[in-house]
């Protein structure tokens, strides 16, 4: 997820990132929680691993993660929104191509009518 997350944010033409440079550091938090779990789960320690992964503190687990979830909601809810309207604006850009490639189409066949006639003269 890491590095999924740094590709990202490396990237020019991505969205707005304020709220997934917030992402980076939640995760970190969110794993610092789940090593802490590791090493009391390690020691047989059961009751600060639960309170740690199920508690609402600052540096608990839950709090963690639903932060970091919120922040990739928020990334991913710009992502779409972004892409909402860069396909407008490509929608009103090609909107004109239909009618220019018919306007092109028959200037191409008059050409070749054009074109066509003088040898078509000869033959008579």
């Amino acid at each position: 997820m890491r590095e999924q997350l740094d590709e990202y944010l490396a990237r020019k033409d991505s969205v707005d990132k304020s709220g997934l440079f917030e992402a980076d550091q939640l995760l970190e938090k969110w794993r610092l929680a789940d090593q802490r779990i590791n090493a009391y789960m390690t020691v047989g320690n059961y009751q600060a691993a639960t309170q740690v992964a199920l508690g609402s503190g600052e540096d608990d687990s839950t709090p963690a993660f639903d932060k970091l979830n919120n922040a990739l909601n928020q990334g991913i809810l710009e992502s779409r929104k972004q892409l909402r309207q860069d396909i407008l604006s490509a929608r009103r850009v090609l909107s004109g191509t239909t009618v220019g490639g018919a306007m092109l189409s028959v200037g191409a066949a008059f050409a070749v009518a054009l074109g066509i006639w003088p040898r078509m003269s000869e033959y008579r």
